[in-house]
């Protein structure tokens, strides 16, 4: 009891530190979910992005082409020249960049014409842009073979794209949901980024100063045992993990409350959340055993946030990360975290198959934080008996 004391003591000393860490990572979390949330809302949405158009003939096709592009997306002036055009594409002023080259009206009518397209690579924007291209050029294509002159397929395209109505989309009650995340989804999104550093930057900093020679021999004298001494830190990680959790839940509370406490399966998404704290408790206990430098533990807390943020699909969904990278998140509890908390947000009503997923993924991550806490104490008797 004596050294559970001396460890809270230690850790409520620096409540202030532990407290703006919170508030920082908190701060960095609505941030990066507030940007997500407002791209996944805009996802039925029509998108204007910056694209050049660079015409090479005056021609009635060349002109339709850059009123109906005007139309859809804004028209960027970025020269003609090859190193301006690489420029605008590399920092992002353009997207896509399509030439209308010398003769291209009189290629096309005899059905062999073909335009110049430059774009970011592997970009969606770029795929998006050119379905629109390859569209529009059809339609008139499909004029001109009907007998229609080249200025009387753009007039009727330009009639065609003036009626088009937008489609009023009602997603479907199917799964409890209407098909939309909650809005605290995004928030429960980066909880595995708020939890493992400020975890690590607190409580592990605690034990690293408990694990110093000089305190530790101190320790070893005192008749105290080794196991008490395992248990009042485990103790102190418990009460830090669960100030975090509880501290976390108050903000969720505070800007979610009322879309929460109607949702279903609160229990699901508390449970969620416990077994990420433990976790995360479980690697910060394993980073203050281990490592005796404030810098280098610093640097490692980063390494494995970051990492697993990014490899667990909490910077980039699960559905866009490649196989391999998947074969290789299946073994990190953030993963689990994420394919839960998916889960969960994309269906209300959770049939039997969902719910063995979900409790899969309670039990890798509570079967990681079991490995990792039995890493550490392995660590420490192997220390001590050195």
């Amino acid at each position: 009891m004596r050294v559970f004391k001396g460890y809270m003591l230690l850790w409520l000393r620096n409540w202030k530190m532990s407290l703006m860490y919170f508030g920082i990572f908190l701060g960095i979390v609505f941030l990066i979910q507030y940007v997500t949330g407002e791209t996944a809302d805009s996802g039925y949405q029509a998108q204007r992005e910056n694209i050049a158009v660079i015409l090479e003939e005056d021609s009635v096709l060349a002109e339709g082409l850059l009123d109906y592009l005007d139309g859809l997306h804004e028209i960027v002036d970025t020269g003609t020249e090859e190193g301006d055009i690489q420029s605008a594409l590399y920092y992002r002023q353009v997207t896509f960049v399509v030439t209308v080259p010398e003769g291209f009206e009189t290629a096309f009518l005899e059905g062999n014409g073909k335009l110049d397209i430059v774009a970011v690579p592997g970009s969606v924007q770029s795929v998006y842009l050119e379905n629109q291209l390859q569209t529009w050029l059809k339609g008139v294509r499909a004029y001109t073979d009907s007998g229609y002159t080249a200025e009387e397929a753009v007039e009727h395209m330009a009639v065609l794209e003036a009626e088009k109505e937008e489609a009023d989309i009602t997603m479907s009650e199917r799964n409890g949901n209407a098909g939309e995340m909650p809005a605290f989804y995004y928030f429960m999104q980066f909880f595995p980024y708020l939890s493992i550093p400020v975890l690590g930057y607190t409580a592990s900093h605690v034990l690293m100063q408990f694990r110093r020679k000089d305190i530790h021999g101190r320790l070893g004298c005192a008749p105290v045992s080794e196991l008490c001494q395992n248990l009042g830190a485990l103790g102190m990680f418990c009460v830090a993990g669960a100030f975090l959790l509880v501290m976390t839940l108050l903000a969720m509370l505070l800007f979610y409350g009322n879309t929460f406490i109607h949702t279903q399966n609160q229990g699901y998404y508390l449970a969620n959340m416990a077994c990420m704290t433990g976790t995360a408790m479980a690697l910060a206990f394993l980073f203050g055993v281990l490592i005796q430098k404030e810098d280098v533990l610093n640097a490692v807390i980063n390494t494995v946030a970051l990492g697993f943020g990014f490899l667990g699909g909490v910077f980039v969904s699960l559905e866009i990360l490649g196989d391999s990278v998947r074969n290789v998140s299946r073994f990190l509890p953030v993963y689990w975290y994420e394919v839960v908390l998916q889960t969960l947000g994309s269906f209300s009503r959770l049939t039997p198959e969902m719910k063995e997923t979900i409790f899969q993924g309670y039990g890798i991550q509570t079967a990681f934080m079991v490995a990792c806490t039995a890493v550490a104490l392995a660590i420490v008797r192997i220390k001590r008996d050195l």
